[in-house]
């Protein structure tokens, strides 16, 4: 029978730090460079997914401030890839003239097609109403037809969107440092059936004491002599009662005979 080896996870808080950091950090960089180096667009989408799994099964974090690292880590990632876009349309891109030819239902992708040549340019994603059908703006194309077109506009802000990723990034180590922390591990009395548990060993929590038996009369005893002896092993009435039970003649009624409860 073969034994496979588990992978051991880190356990100290700067292991943990360094790998859920870093996860997100290198999702950041590969996502930033996909655009420049012309690689397939949804390489930052594979990217980010990748690292929050990663993160994931690689790292036991505390679960909120690990909710909010993630969170932070993975806008980091699509920030930096629009800022890459923006950057290597800015770089090498072709500056024309377009008329918007299409807006889809929601009103945040809109279709650019050249004037003069009448050349369908790419879709671009934006705010809801930013453009109007027929309006004309300059935007930036990819002379390969691997970028989406572009406004001007925003790829001449390109720094603010470095400046964004940059802060995301600081976010992300913020959050990061206290989800690495120790987790707080549960002992065996904070358990629920542990004071139950511990109250019964103790011997609390019983209807009658533990060697109190019910003691059955034999043929011929008295009642008398069956209660006292009950009392003695400590089985009897919580109050005391002195004498002994009179003897019933037959055909005596109970409260004539003087006994009283």
């Amino acid at each position: 029978m073969r034994h496979t080896r588990a992978m051991r996870r880190p356990r100290s808080r700067p292991a943990k730090f360094a790998v859920s950091f870093g996860l997100f950090l290198v999702a950041a960089v590969v996502a930033a460079v996909a655009p420049i180096l012309r690689w397939p667009s949804n390489v930052p989408d594979v990217a980010c997914f990748t690292a929050i799994a990663l993160c994931a099964w690689t790292v036991r974090l505390r679960f909120w401030y690990a909710v909010l690292g993630v969170l932070t880590g993975a806008l980091m990632v699509f920030v930096a890839a629009d800022a890459g876009t923006e950057t290597a349309l800015a770089s090498h891109g072709r500056e024309t003239t377009a008329v918007v030819s299409a807006i889809t239902e929601d009103g945040r992708r809109y279709e650019f097609v050249e004037v003069g040549s009448l050349d369908e340019l790419g879709r671009w994603d934006g705010a809801e109403g930013e453009f109007g059908p027929g309006e004309r703006l300059q935007v930036v194309v990819d002379p390969a037809g691997r970028l989406g077109p572009a406004p001007f506009d925003d790829v001449d802000d390109s720094v603010v969107e470095w400046g964004v990723s940059v802060a995301l990034l600081a976010l992300t180590a913020l959050f990061c440092w206290p989800a690495s922390g120790r987790l707080r591990r549960i002992k065996a009395s904070e358990l629920p059936g542990a004071a139950i548990q511990s109250r019964r060993a103790a011997g609390c929590g019983e209807s009658k004491p533990p060697n109190c038996r019910v003691r059955r009369f034999k043929a011929g005893e008295r009642p008398d002599a069956a209660i006292q002896s009950l009392r003695t092993a400590g089985c009897g009435e919580s109050r005391p009662v002195s004498g002994r039970m009179p003897s019933i003649k037959a055909g005596e009624h109970i409260r004539s005979a003087g006994y009283h409860s």
